[in-house]
C-alpha cells in the first residue's frame, strides 16, 4: 500500500518541502519510483528512518519525562490492578 500511496504522491506534483513529502519512507520510495534505487533498498533506507525517528522519540520521552516509572510489558500481570485502579470511569 506504500508505493501506491507514494506514487499518488509523486503523480500530483506536489513541492517536496510539504510535510507529507517528508514523512517517513517517502523519500526512499520517490528516489524508487524515480529509478534512482531498487525496492529493496529504499524499504531498508525506509526502515532505517523510523528506527532513527523512533529512537529519537524516544531519547526525548526519556528527557522529559525523567519522573515517570517505567515498565516493562513482563510485568503486565502484576501492573494490570495499580493501572485499573488508578482509571476512573
Amino acid at each position: 500500500g506504500a508505493v501506491a500511496e507514494v506514487e499518488r504522491l509523486h503523480g500530483a506534483g506536489l513541492p517536496p518541502d510539504l510535510p507529507i513529502m517528508r514523512a517517513l519512507g517517502v523519500r526512499p520510495l520517490l528516489d524508487h519510483l524515480d529509478g534512482n534505487i531498487g525496492i529493496d533498498d529504499a524499504v531498508e533506507r525506509a526502515k532505517a528512518e523510523t528506527r532513527q525517528f523512533v529512537k529519537r522519540q524516544f531519547t526525548w520521552l526519556k528527557s522529559k519525562m525523567i519522573t515517570w516509572k517505567w515498565y516493562f510489558t513482563q510485568q503486565k500481570e502484576e501492573l494490570s490492578p495499580i493501572i485499573f485502579r488508578n482509571i476512573k470511569i
